[in-house]
């Protein structure tokens, strides 16, 4: 399973690091090249200069996490999405106001590009994307269906994050 990450702050680059260690093969970008190289060199990813770059080094299906300030997910989403196909994933982690979250979601599901808000709240829908959690890899594995109940965009105060599962 590979996903990208954008954005490696201290959340960032250790949900990177966590991924890592759950045997997921993150590809990496980050405004400030010097991030992006120091997880290169921990040997936990790989490095990309461009988010057209993360998204073509990624096997389709694809997941891109945005984990950026809220202040600048839409635009940092709206640039991943132009890379993206249907069937593709991307998991807001900025902590958008809900409302925005519904937005974002609405404006890509024509395309077929599942939205997944997670924020620093959790949540998302899940269920298009079976096993994008690390403790979901078995049931993506076998088969079985994704966790039942999860709620739609917007209610991401409703769910654990995954950043904060062990």
């Amino acid at each position: 399973m590979q996903l990208g990450m954008i954005g490696l702050g201290r959340m960032g680059a250790n949900i990177v690091r966590r991924l890592h260690r759950n045997g997921i093969e993150c590809v990496v970008r980050d405004r400030d090249p010097e991030v992006v190289a120091a997880l290169v060199v921990e040997g936990v990813a790989t490095g990309a200069a461009s988010i057209e770059e993360l998204v073509s080094a990624l096997a389709g299906p694809r997941a891109v996490w945005v984990m950026v300030p809220a202040g600048i997910a839409g635009q940092v989403v709206a640039e991943v999405a132009q890379h993206l196909d249907a069937g593709d994933t991307v998991i807001d982690g900025g902590n958008s106001h809900y409302p925005v979250d519904i937005e974002r979601a609405d404006s890509l599901r024509p395309r077929g590009i599942h939205y997944v808000d997670v924020g620093t709240s959790g949540g998302g829908d899940l269920r298009p994307r079976a096993g994008l959690l690390p403790d979901d890899r078995r049931r993506h594995r076998t088969g079985a269906a994704p966790r039942p109940g999860v709620p739609g965009p917007g209610t991401g105060h409703h769910g654990r994050p995954a950043h904060t599962r062990s």
